[in-house]
């Protein structure tokens, strides 16, 4: 046989000699990429996928999670856009929770609704971080899935029990609280108890996650789902350690930097009082575990005292001069200040960074946006 070849090889013209070489060469090239992995093209460079990548795919494809119109094209997307999402680029993951307590008066502001609630969530489409989220309700945890469904390797979406919060197990002494003759009414924060619970299961959920420890990051950070609702622009962006934080301290937001911390802690649960916003609170994950338990501390005490109001008068009540001397809070705060009072997303918006790689592809996002509109 090999006398054959050779003898035909010698009546071949040498145009078609170099011809089949090249075609052999071809063939050795594409039988190593295919144990390799598969390569295609897309935003102007090579784009590898691994064996292990394409298993993972192939597990999302038969999960009950992906919808069965999606094509491997698509889930492919998904696990690119996990691996460059990871917890080894953006160290903090962010946490957030929704629980469902219908319509509700808040404050001046008119009534806050469902609706209000699966409309603000939408920006966390564009978040990069790892984003964990817990939720008593089956709409919005489906509603979050497809939000993050380009994000899947980075996102964890829970579907919780709210009684299995020691916030909402509260709930029934909260409610004696506010139910005693004479007590302030100031909406939602003194009349409904469910509402105070759900500000207080924050530390609970994100202490949750920081024990979970999925992504592996050194930082994790409470979101309320409102907090970015302002934010007009579609590109992708990202949360980082603030400037300046100290990693033995817990970050938040002043909100009336001239607060009066001799006030007595009854002033500041009966008048609905404020020093620090709660809407963001960023710490380092082992911090955050001795920080909820100081302030399950804090609660226990004021709740003893028959007062209670929202999680934001518990911390300014924990560091008064009155709850300092009776609770003695080892975890120490880290207060950004704003150039101006009353600006409750200030430290929020000096750890956004938008990713320039991302924002090239606007007009992309832009058309998934319209595509998935949820309302």
């Amino acid at each position: 046989m090999v006398r054959v070849v050779i003898r035909r090889l010698g009546r071949m013209s040498l145009s078609r000699f170099v011809l089949v070489v090249v075609s052999c060469c071809c063939m050795l090239v594409l039988r190593n990429n295919m144990d390799l992995g598969v390569s295609i093209f897309k935003f102007g460079r090579v784009l590898h996928y691994t064996d292990k990548t394409i298993s993972k795919a192939t597990e999302l494809r038969a999960s009950k999670d992906i919808p069965p119109h999606y094509d491997r094209k698509f889930i492919h997307t998904q696990i690119l856009i996990g691996n460059g999402t990871s917890s080894r680029k953006y160290d903090v993951t962010v946490v957030t929770a929704y629980f469902d307590l219908g319509t509700f008066r808040k404050g001046f502001a008119g009534n806050f609704s469902t609706e209000n609630y699966f409309n603000w969530c939408k920006i966390f489409r564009y978040l990069l971080n790892p984003l964990t989220v817990y939720t008593d309700s089956q709409k919005f945890y489906y509603l979050m899935k497809n939000i993050r469904n380009e994000t899947v390797n980075t996102t964890r979406i829970h579907l919780i029990k709210r009684n299995s919060s020691w916030a909402f197990q509260l709930q029934s002494n909260i409610s004696k609280v506010f139910s005693q003759k004479g007590y302030p009414t100031h909406y939602p924060n003194t009349v409904l108890p469910e509402y105070a619970c759900a500000q207080l299961a924050k530390y609970d959920v994100i202490s949750r996650a920081s024990r979970d420890h999925v992504f592996k990051t050194n930082y994790v950070m409470w979101l309320d789902v409102g907090y970015f609702r302002d934010r007009k622009s579609i590109n992708k962006f990202s949360l980082s350690r603030p400037n300046g934080f100290n990693e033995s301290r817990v970050a938040m937001n002043v909100i009336h930097a001239n607060t009066h911390m001799a006030m007595s802690v009854t002033n500041i649960f009966r008048n609905n009082l404020v020093w620090v916003g709660g809407g963001l609170v960023f710490a380092n994950r082992d911090i955050i575990l001795r920080y909820e338990t100081q302030l399950k501390k804090a609660v226990d005490y004021f709740l003893s005292r028959r007062l209670m109001n929202t999680d934001q008068q518990v911390v300014y009540a924990l560091f008064s001069d009155e709850g300092r001397r009776e609770i003695r809070p080892q975890i120490e705060l880290q207060l950004y200040n704003p150039p101006a009072e009353n600006s409750w997303f200030y430290l929020g918006n000096i750890m956004l960074k938008e990713d320039l790689l991302f924002i090239s592809n606007s007009d992309n996002n832009r058309t998934k946006q319209n595509r998935f509109d949820y309302t």
